[in-house]
């Protein structure tokens, strides 16, 4: 018996009574019922095959950075440096190739292992494009946006199937200022007045508010707000798109990216680049800054990357701080994807020359109260932004988070705090009812404002990922 592979919403009346969805996500996106062969069950990957992964898209990523940049550089008519490329494009880029890693061999295996000789292909261009890297990560959960990109898979690779195409919109939210933001803004344009030419930038440093004045105080310069303006979407470029169009061969991953990569660069570094430079300019930051540092503001904001870029471009050091606990395995190839000149990390040598670093988020010391509860900080939703199923590890985490409660003494389960993640309204409803099946005396906690003060008072903390 044949299927029909599912790969998005499947509305419309098809011949086929078996179909079999392409993973978990899209069998709930359906609203269908999980059986014994309706679904394609995906491997999670053994920690020796994901470093062997990475280094390979980290090879492909160097290759394919100083191709786009010598492309980008003739589109807009400037001559930057590899690196300049490296810091507004290259996190986009490095991002880009582990989503779309994990797409195409999702696609490859479930036609190689499955008798699949049908499928409803979506398309839609222009909604597929993103605006910048923060809206890619966005995107890469919206099932609608994941049905084209499986619908590009499977047009490249050409199976023998019967195919029926449908074109699909994708909401975004627009994004307007908040009144916090506003205000931001505001005391931002104030600020600017007194900047010095050779003031350093400092932004998002983690550190507490006080020590963060001291950092200020210390160099003697007026405290900076950073703020950069909104990027509104431009109508797409396709002619200016195919410009960059990379030289492909055989039909394997690298070329399927190759072909792939013009019609998805975000609209920042095409169609926006020109009125970004401007609005830059405009802002009247510091013309030969010292130095600038951040810990957070390297990935996702496209103005400061592109100042860090501009700047670094006449020889000012650039240095990040860590921005979290680091999972090494995504991170190995941290240092070369950024183009940083100096790293400050928490842990040994973090400020190198034998110098331990220290977290900068953590404002006090923490003794665990012996009579306190058991903490359990629950893991985020996640963002399915790897070259392994993200969001299946979800289902796997559930598992063993209802064997961990099953098999605790009494005691312990009625002294239980479990405090959700922000994220926590993407899991399915019936999330905490199953774990109060488990355990109903467990209490349930929401608030972001509490989690220091719940540390502070428990005996135990257990976090359910790298917290």
């Amino acid at each position: 018996m044949t299927f029909e592979l599912i790969i998005g919403k499947s509305n419309y009346k098809s011949n086929f009574k078996k179909k079999i969805y392409l993973d978990k996500q899209i069998l709930n996106f359906n609203n269908e019922i999980e059986k014994n062969d309706n679904i394609n069950h995906n491997d999670i990957l053994v920690l020796d095959k994901r470093v062997e992964i990475q280094s390979l898209c980290n090879d492909l990523y160097e290759k394919i950075i100083l191709d786009l940049a010598k492309k980008l550089n003739h589109l807009h008519g400037v001559n930057f440096s590899d690196n300049f490329w490296k810091i507004t494009l290259g996190p986009w880029l490095s991002n880009f190739i582990a989503i779309s890693f994990n797409r195409y061999h999702k696609i490859k295996k479930a036609i190689e292992n499955k008798d699949i000789s049908s499928v409803l292909l979506f398309e839609n261009v222009e909604e597929f494009i993103p605006l910048n890297n923060f809206e890619l990560n966005k995107l890469c959960n919206d099932n609608n946006w994941n049905a084209i990109f499986y619908s590009h898979v499977i047009n490249f690779l050409k199976p023998e199937l019967k195919e029926k195409i449908n074109k699909i919109e994708i909401n975004r939210k627009k994004k307007r200022l908040s009144l916090k933001n506003l205000v931001k803004k505001y005391i931002f344009s104030i600020l600017t007045l007194f900047f010095k030419k050779k003031d350093p930038i400092i932004t998002s440093t983690y550190l507490p508010f006080f020590e963060n004045l001291k950092l200020f105080f210390y160099l003697k310069q007026i405290p900076i707000i950073w703020f950069a303006p909104i990027l509104e979407r431009d109508k797409i470029n396709l002619k200016n798109r195919k410009l960059l169009l990379l030289n492909q061969t055989e039909k394997n991953f690298e070329n399927f990216l190759k072909n792939l990569i013009p019609f998805s660069i975000p609209i920042c570094h095409i169609e926006l680049f020109k009125e970004m430079n401007e609005k830059l300019r405009l802002l009247k930051l510091p013309e030969n800054p010292k130095f600038i540092y951040t810990t957070n503001n390297y990935e996702y904001d496209e103005y400061f990357k592109l100042y860090v870029a501009l700047k670094k471009e006449n020889k000012t050091k650039y240095i990040i701080g860590q921005h979290g606990n680091i999972s090494w395995i995504e991170d190995i190839f941290f240092e070369n994807q950024h183009s940083a000149d100096h790293y400050l990390y928490w842990g040994k040598d973090g400020f190198g020359k034998n110098e331990n670093g220290f977290n900068f988020k953590l404002k006090r010391k923490f003794q665990n109260k012996s009579k306190g509860y058991l903490l359990i900080l629950d893991s985020p939703f996640g963002t399915n932004n790897k070259i392994f199923n993200r969001i299946d590890e979800n289902f796997e985490k559930e598992e063993s988070l209802k064997i961990l409660l099953t098999n605790l003494e009494k005691n312990i389960k009625e002294n239980i705090i479990f405090k959700l993640h922000s994220s926590f309204d993407l899991r399915e409803k019936n999330y905490i009812e199953k774990l109060k099946k488990i355990c109903p005396k467990i209490k349930i906690e929401t608030s972001n404002q509490k989690t220091s003060k719940l540390v502070q008072n428990s005996k135990c903390v257990l976090h359910l990922y790298d917290s």
